[in-house]
């Protein structure tokens, strides 16, 4: 019996010190408090940097994210000490709620969020010039180029092109720009360029030429207009988005695009650029916005076709008739040629006198005179049908 009553004083007291040992009982662990004192830091276009304040608890193991409601990821490397995370692959101009929160073997914590909103987007884009007539495709840039923007709340600022003809505008809200562009011995030029949409011209019509000013920022500029010409297209009409380029071998028009070998040197009676500007007239009068048409033919088939060519080919047979000689023929062997070519150059001829002939507009009232002389059908025509409607 005594033996009996030991084993039980020593199971007691074995008992008891299992339960009631210091080292031997682990209170429950808590899950960590949210992170302290988070704060943005830093925003560009596609990240956002936060920071937050030390945690003093050191069984938190490590740091999770959350962007908006999306699922957690765990912040790599992350341990007690962390107090910062980048967000990446963000979208530019895009508002987002940021979230972190802390873990522990226990679970994870409360978490603590900041609103945060990326920078605005880059506007690029680029200038260049026709180097042909046909297609405008035909392009290079243009560095050194002074683009200002005109309008909006970034009105008057001022980039460069750089040599690739490339210009760029930081941070942009905006998804459009009306924009300045101007360059020494350059025709001065306004248009509205996008970033997803074909540049326009300022009336925001939109241009039907294929090439490059369907790239969204691009723009085309041309030489400057002689002054002479500028008052031939004050009144007369021509194609819109009308550009001029010098080409050291031929003068010539195609689409929206006028050639002469030197502008700045011109042949003083020859027709020349006057020439070129009223075939843009004969473009201008079918295809306003300078691209085709649904039947697919060139401007110029389309242009034979319209009134103010079947009034010219009226008065074009009653000089035949009434005078019997064509002094602006387009091939002198055969003046009275009713090919298409032969057309369309004796009417840009005619129009051509009517304004002036050469590069400086010489003795227009002269060269009227002569055509009443010589033509009295087509100056009649010519007084109608050559100006602005």
């Amino acid at each position: 019996m005594a033996s009996l009553k030991k084993s039980i004083v020593a199971l007691l007291i074995l008992c008891a010190s299992t339960a009631c040992g210091g080292e031997d009982i682990v209170a429950p662990l808590d899950v960590p408090s949210a992170p302290r004192s988070l704060t943005v830091s830093t925003v560009t276009q596609t990240t956002v940097e936060v920071t937050w304040a030390a945690t003093t608890n050191t069984t938190v193991t490590r740091y999770e994210y959350q962007i908006n409601d999306a699922f957690w990821s765990t912040i790599p490397g992350s341990d007690n000490t962390t107090t910062s995370h980048t967000f990446d692959s963000l979208i530019a101009n895009t508002q987002y709620t940021l979230s972190i929160r802390a873990v522990n073997s226990a679970g994870e914590g409360a978490s603590d969020c900041v609103a945060a909103t990326t920078l605005p987007p880059d506007f690029f884009g680029q200038v260049l010039i026709p180097v042909d007539t046909k297609p405008r495709t035909s392009a290079v840039p243009v560095g050194s180029v002074s683009v200002t923007i005109v309008s909006g709340p970034r009105a008057g600022e001022r980039v460069e092109t750089d040599q690739n003809g490339q210009y760029v505008f930081l941070e942009v809200e905006e998804d459009r720009l009306h924009i300045r562009l101007e360059k020494e011995k350059h025709e001065t030029k306004e248009a509205i360029v996008h970033r997803t949409k074909a540049t326009t011209l300022t009336d925001t019509l939109p241009l039907e030429y294929e090439g490059p000013q369907d790239t969204p920022g691009t723009v085309l500029i041309g030489l400057a207009w002689p002054e002479y010409s500028k008052q031939v297209m004050d009144t007369l009409s021509v194609v819109a988005d009308l550009l001029l380029i010098s080409s050291e071998d031929r003068e010539s028009y195609g689409w929206g695009v006028a050639t002469v070998k030197d502008p700045e040197e011109p042949h003083p009676t020859k027709t020349g650029l006057t020439h070129e500007i009223c075939h843009a007239h004969q473009h201008g009068v079918v295809r306003p916005r300078g691209g085709g048409t649904t039947s697919g033919k060139p401007w110029d088939s389309d242009w034979i076709s319209s009134p103010e060519a079947e009034a010219y080919l009226e008065a074009r047979e009653a000089d035949r008739e009434e005078i019997g000689y064509n002094r602006l023929a387009t091939f002198p062997d055969d003046p009275w040629n009713d090919s298409l070519l032969s057309i369309i150059e004796e009417n840009a001829n005619v129009c051509a006198r009517w304004w002036g002939v050469g590069y400086r507009r010489y003795d227009i009232e002269y060269q009227r005179a002569w055509l009443k002389e010589h033509l009295p059908n087509r100056a009649e025509w010519a007084e109608e049908w050559l100006y602005r409607p």
